[in-house]
This record gives structure tokens, sequence and C-alpha cells, in this order.
């Protein structure tokens, strides 16, 4: 009895240590992917997705499933207008600023507008620049371009004003 004992006891500690290994390698994977080194799997991009429409995730979880998403190229509209709200209710300037860096390249018309609303209120350099390159894809819209060159001849931040003059010259 005691023997059969030692086995399952053996045998717990194998699962255990194998479950252990997997969830090392999945979250080897997961970084790999969010870093644009291996394309994530599908079921990464409906777990990324989820993460990011679930109202109980963080806005650091919800960047990084955002991340993984970007290196997917796997952004839908619902993705987009769920991070548009984290952005909204934000207070960390790093944190908003990422939302648009990881949004960058999306086209959703929804966008535009928030991305516009921060260019024009935005008090952190950090977050009007990344909202102006993020920007740049809305291009040629006729109200896009004026703010950016408004930002080209006025932001008092000399990074915000170079970011508006390499978006303006992307659509030329």
């Amino acid at each position: 009895s005691s023997s059969g004992d030692r086995a399952d006891q053996s045998n717990l500690t194998d699962d255990s240590a194998t479950a252990a290994l997997q969830q090392q390698i999945d979250q080897m994977r997961k970084a790999l992917a969010e870093r644009g080194m291996m394309p994530p799997d599908p079921a990464a991009i409906r777990a990324a997705t989820q993460s990011i429409l679930a109202p109980a995730t963080t806005s650091m979880d919800k960047l990084s499933a955002l991340r993984l998403l970007r290196a997917a190229d796997a952004r839908s509209d619902e993705v987009v207008l769920a991070m548009v709200t984290v952005y909204e209710n934000e207070s960390d300037p790093r944190i908003r600023a990422d939302v648009f860096r990881q949004l960058d390249g999306v086209k959703t018309p929804e966008l535009r507008d928030p991305l516009l609303q921060a260019v024009a209120e935005e008090e952190v350099p950090d977050v009007r620049e990344e909202a102006a390159e993020t920007l740049a894809h809305f291009l040629p819209d006729d109200h896009v371009r004026e703010w950016l060159e408004y930002l080209r001849d006025n932001d008092p931040n000399e990074g915000v004003r170079d970011q508006a003059i390499r978006s303006l010259m992307r659509s030329e």
C-alpha cells in the first residue's frame, strides 16, 4: 500500500512539474508574440481580445493584450473602442500614451476624434506625440491635416512638432 502511495505522489509531482513547465512555456510564447518575434496562436488572440473586452481587466493587462493583438494585426473595431475607453478613464499618462502607440496603424473611424481631442487638450507631450503619430493614418482628412499643421507650427514641445512633421510627410 505504501508503494502505491509513493507512486501516486510521484505522479502528482510529475503532473505539477509538467503543469508548471507548460505555464512557463505559455508565458514565454506570449512574451515573444507581444514582441513580434513569433506569431500568436488563434487561442492567444481570442484570449487577448476577451481580456480587453472584460470590464474587470486592469489597464496594464489590457495593454499587454493589445500588444499581442498588434503583433498579430488582430485589432478589431470592438477592441479599438474598448481601448479608447481605457484611454479616457486612465489617469496615468504613460498608459494613455501607450494606448495610442499600440493603436498606431488602426483606421477605425471612431478613433479619429479621441486622437484629435488628445492633440488639442492633452497636457502631457508624450501623449500628444503618440496621438499625432497615430493620426497620420487618418490623412488625407482635412481636419486631421489642419491639426497636424497646427501642431507642427505651434506645439510647445519639439518632439510633438517633429512628430507632426513626420506624420504630414507620410501622406505626401
